[in-house]
């Protein structure tokens, strides 16, 4: 059986669609040292299955100012490329510097800071009493909007 966590900081909030390349920053002081650093991101929906009705503009511009192409042939393969998913990620920094940053996309996402056996992506080492920060890098939101939660817990 697992052993019981506290829960040592949470948000949540709702973001726009159309929102781009923006960063949401929370700092939140722990005040002992924790064996391990349970940290969840989850967000939804994961994705849009339509595409909204100012895509095909946009991506117009994006294919000519980007890729130097025109031709309505790839406006449209890039068009369909419905389902448009949300993009969001989480970096950690701890009081002795940045832990990592994840950039699957998962709209769930779980995890775990330790000593030894961190999640892929993030370095293993104690968890220290100070300062931590995370960090959303919101790179697109391409439904109407999106609900996001974070939460540490420590074990």
């Amino acid at each position: 059986m697992k052993p019981l966590s506290q829960c040592l900081f949470s948000a949540a909030g709702e973001l726009p669609y159309g929102q781009k390349y923006y960063h949401i920053s929370y700092t939140f002081e722990i005040s002992k040292e924790y064996k391990v650093l349970e940290v969840l991101l989850e967000y939804e929906p994961e994705k849009r299955t339509k595409p909204p009705k100012d895509l095909e503009k946009e991506v117009r511009e994006a294919a000519r100012t980007e890729i130097f192409r025109e031709d309505p042939q790839t406006i449209s393969d890039l068009i369909n490329l419905c389902p448009l998913k949300n993009l969001i990620n989480l970096a950690i920094k701890g009081p002795d510097g940045w832990r990592g940053e994840d950039h699957k996309f998962l709209c769930r996402r779980e995890i775990c800071l330790a000593e030894e056996g961190s999640t892929p992506c993030f370095s293993n080492g104690k968890n220290l009493p100070g300062q931590y920060e995370l960090v959303l890098h919101v790179y697109a939101v391409f439904t109407d909007s999106l609900r996001y939660r974070v939460e540490v817990r420590g074990l």
